[in-house]
């Protein structure tokens, strides 16, 4: 998973859909993208036309999460 430059995952996007999931309780699906590199290089604005792959993991369940275990998860 590489959501920052220098491929660690940025604690605002972690809590954010950790967030989401304490607010609505609902499931988190997670999706794995691949051929995004071919579709956006790195330090360029034009995003060509690009074949991608998108996996659907099975849901995760959130029900049973609580704000003071936010680390956790």
């Amino acid at each position: 998973m590489r959501l920052t430059r220098t491929g660690s995952v940025g604690i605002a996007k972690k809590q954010g859909f950790v967030l989401l999931a304490l607010q609505t309780g609902l499931p988190t699906v997670p999706m794995v993208l691949t051929g995004t590199h071919r579709a956006w290089r790195k330090g360029s604005l034009h995003v060509p036309p690009a074949s991608l792959s998108v996996k659907f993991l099975p849901p995760i369940r959130t029900d049973g999460w609580t704000a003071d275990k936010i680390d956790a998860h």
